[in-house]
């Protein structure tokens, strides 16, 4: 894609598999040396999606870097770089987006509870040497921090966190070309040049982007489908939740929170690599655990028994409600265990998160009605668009697994008795 000029004056470039030569200032390249950046240089983009697609191994570092280039394309597209402080400021938020993630990225976010790893990026941003290296730069950490929480001017803020942003921009097409897939690419370069602000300060795509703008959609749900939401990935990445949390339980790992109050030195080792030496040094009594940590390691993943994977618009398919039944009510795991004569830890569930492919909503992706027309409106209401199709519609994925020598055993309790979960007979 070329470089882009700038006002800004750039201390070194890093070459980026996917535009090639990446310029950073002084300020961006003393806080990629820090240790605490460094350490996303050991935390895979994409977890645990590397068992399955073996060239997924890129890491948080290369998609911030890359988030930073997409960030000064989409700055100078929308006439925002014409204050060199602003084009700095919206760069340092690209950079520093994702400085919370936690050990195989998205695995441990259950355990943050409310906080979520953007929180914890917040605080790292504020309680580590981040804030110095800003500070001598006459940056104002709490500047990146209102961008980051939406507290700053609302244009700055949809850049890095909406249905169109540079975050999405940058990793539908770095984990298109790391996986192999081709569901991923979009065309970046047009959408770029055709998104802007309307009057009212909305992100927008003009309609000569409209098919870039369609594409960018449903190469989205197409990466979710086939692969976030693998069923392989799903299984690999349930265990080394149960691991994760085992470990944390057993004091073998300190809990995420914990480890970002150890400070920034302690932090900065919490990673891929810290996981799964501790997982190898395990010499601990939980006979499960230990199982699991076998499994993982010889690449042995549980086995789909049964799932719910479905577009749903409202009420959730029967199917679903089964499985969401034995998932959260304990008296009907233990019926199916007893049922199928599976020990009740080795029934395991993993529901995805459901994905709104687009909305209406205020961070909604809008397209101009017309040619030369002000009228924008989301493209979730454009009934000209496929897009609109998927207005409403959630992606729900519900699946229960099992080791391989119980899975017989546990397909045929769950045909045998569904009626009777149906109707909350089973016990």
């Amino acid at each position: 894609m070329g470089e882009p000029q700038s006002s800004l004056e750039f201390k070194r470039h890093i070459f980026d598999e996917l535009y090639g030569s990446v310029g950073i200032t002084e300020v961006e390249n003393e806080l990629v040396d820090t240790p605490v950046f460094q350490r996303l240089r050991r935390i895979q983009h994409l977890g645990c999606v590397s068992l399955v697609y073996p060239g997924a191994t890129h890491t948080r570092f290369s998609h911030s870097i890359g988030t930073v280039f997409v960030m000064d394309r989409l700055a100078r597209s929308l006439k925002l770089s014409t204050n060199s402080e602003i084009l700095q400021l919206l760069r340092l938020v690209a950079l520093l987006h994702d400085v919370g993630h936690l050990p195989f990225s998205h695995m441990p976010d259950a355990f943050l509870k409310k906080e979520g790893h953007e929180a914890l990026g917040q605080r790292i941003i504020h309680e580590t040497p981040i804030s110095d290296i800003l500070t001598k730069h006459r940056v104002d950490p709490s500047e990146i921090v209102k961008v980051l929480n939406k507290s700053s001017d609302e244009r700055y803020s949809i850049l890095i966190d909406s249905d169109l942003d540079v975050d999405k921009m940058d990793y539908l097409m770095r984990d298109a070309h790391h996986t192999g897939v081709s569901y991923g690419i979009v065309d970046l370069d047009r959408l770029l040049r055709t998104i802007y602000f309307d009057s009212e300060k909305r992100l927008c795509v003009r309609y000569k982007g409209k098919q870039a703008l369609e594409n960018f959609v449903l190469a989205r749900y197409y990466m979710y489908s086939t692969v976030y939401h693998h069923s392989t990935v799903a299984s690999f990445e349930l265990m080394l939740r149960q691991i994760f949390k085992a470990l944390v339980d057993d004091d073998k790992l300190l809990h995420p929170s914990e480890a970002v109050s150890k400070g920034a030195s302690y932090f900065a080792g919490y990673n891929d690599d810290l996981v799964l030496r501790t997982m190898l040094n395990y010499d601990g009594k939980n006979e499960f655990l230990k199982k699991l940590i076998e499994m993982y390691f010889r690449r042995e993943p549980l086995k789909l028994v049964d799932e719910e994977t479905r577009l749903v618009k409202q009420k959730m398919p029967g199917r679903y409600h089964s499985l969401l039944l034995l998932k959260n009510k304990e008296g009907h795991l233990n019926g199916l265990a007893s049922a199928s004569g599976v020990p009740v830890e080795w029934i395991l569930f993993d529901e995805s998160k459901p994905i709104d492919l687009v909305s209406e909503e205020e961070a909604a992706i809008r397209i101009q009605t017309e040619e030369d027309s002000e009228d924008t409106v989301p493209i979730a209401k454009d009934e000209s668009s496929i897009a609109s199709v998927l207005r409403d519609v959630e992606r729900v994925c519900l699946r229960m697994y099992t080791r391989q020598e119980y899975k017989d055993s546990l397909r045929n309790a769950f045909e045998n008795n569904y009626s009777m979960i149906e109707n909350h007979k089973i016990a």
